[in-house]
């Protein structure tokens, strides 16, 4: 049991380091950890946090939501708009 509150502790160490660097909310954050633990069991590199994919990816989220759209291109005069494709809203958020 002294094992498993190690890692506990140190995760919680490393979750609170990782939500102090980006701009993730908690809920995100659990997500990818919990797709993290599926790669490690799968024989997987780890996902690893980039914050100009994050900003891309929430651009298209608030872009979604504020539309009542769903799909992975974006219309220019719609509002939120952040970049026709996925690749352009990387490159728009500071992707290289």
């Amino acid at each position: 049991m002294t094992r498993v509150w190690i890692i506990a502790v140190l995760g919680a160490l490393v979750a609170t380091a990782v939500l102090a660097q980006s701009s993730l909310l908690r809920k995100q954050y659990d997500s990818w950890q919990r797709a993290n633990v599926y790669r490690r069991v799968g024989g997987l590199n780890e996902f690893t946090m980039n914050d100009a994919l994050h900003k891309a990816a929430q651009g298209h989220a608030e872009y979604i939501e504020k539309n009542n759209m769903f799909g992975h291109l974006q219309i220019k005069a719609k509002l939120g708009f952040t970049g026709e494709d996925p690749a352009v809203r990387a490159t728009n958020a500071g992707y290289q």
